[in-house]
Parts: C-alpha cells; structure tokens; sequence
C-alpha cells in the first residue's frame, strides 16, 4: 500500500495582540495518495503573561475524486 510520507511547513505571521503566530503544519498520507492526517499547531508568541501559548488541530484530510465534467479527475 506504499510507504507513509510526512512534510512539515512553518512559519511566522504577523499578530494584532502578539509579537505574531508561529505555524507548523505537519501532513502525512501514504505513498499515491493525498488521503491521510495533518496536524496544525499555532503557538501565539508571548501571549499569555510573556509565554507562549500553544492550539493543535488534527483532522483527516481527503483527495475529491470526480467532478461534473471528468469523473476520473482528481481535484
């Protein structure tokens, strides 16, 4: 069924209330395939007394088969 490929994005954006918003954005799928995991993770810089505070997302993701003109497409 292939083997599990995993990618990792980062980066900082601006913030009204903190120094700004370190991303990190993990995604795992097999091999062939855009089915799989990601986790999100989005730490506010300095926002809770001078310390960081950390939210984490995870959730499935899914590749869409099919449209109106092509059902073999893959969108």
């Amino acid at each position: 069924m292939g083997d599990w490929q995993e990618r990792t994005y980062e980066g900082v954006l601006p913030a009204a209330d903190t120094p700004g918003i370190r991303y990190t954005l993990t995604v795992r799928n097999r091999e062939y395939s855009g089915d799989g995991i990601f986790v999100l993770a989005m730490t506010y810089l300095e926002a809770e007394n001078g310390k960081d505070e950390t939210v984490a997302y995870t959730g499935r993701r899914f590749t869409q088969r099919g449209s109106a003109d092509d059902k073999d497409a893959v969108v």
